[in-house]
């Protein structure tokens, strides 16, 4: 079966390390395409970003370099486990699309 899209969401990065859980929670996803969601597609534009899907929380030269243009398909644990900081000047803004 084929994924269903169930939410999307944007949000622009910022230089402290955010928790998926503050970062949803500015994207206005509804609750129940959160609780619904299997896998997500996760898209990074305008600037790097830093990610550590281990809970830990990222720096500006710790953790997994999100370049721009990135996009990849992530299961729901590791985005729900993910935290998020920009790299470099400007604002790395994510996208996600919720998939069920």
């Amino acid at each position: 079966m084929s994924p269903v899209p169930s939410g999307f969401g944007q949000v622009n990065l910022t230089g402290t390390a955010q928790t998926w859980a503050t970062i949803e929670g500015s994207m206005g996803i509804p609750a129940a395409a959160s609780q619904q969601m299997l896998r997500a597609l996760v898209q990074v534009t305008a600037n790097a970003a830093m990610v550590r899907v281990d809970g830990g929380a990222p720096t500006t030269t710790v953790g997994i370099l999100l370049p721009v243009g990135f996009q990849q398909i992530w299961m729901a644990s590791w985005l729900r486990n993910a935290q998020f900081i920009n790299q470099g000047a400007g604002a790395a803004t994510l996208s996600v699309q919720y998939l069920q």
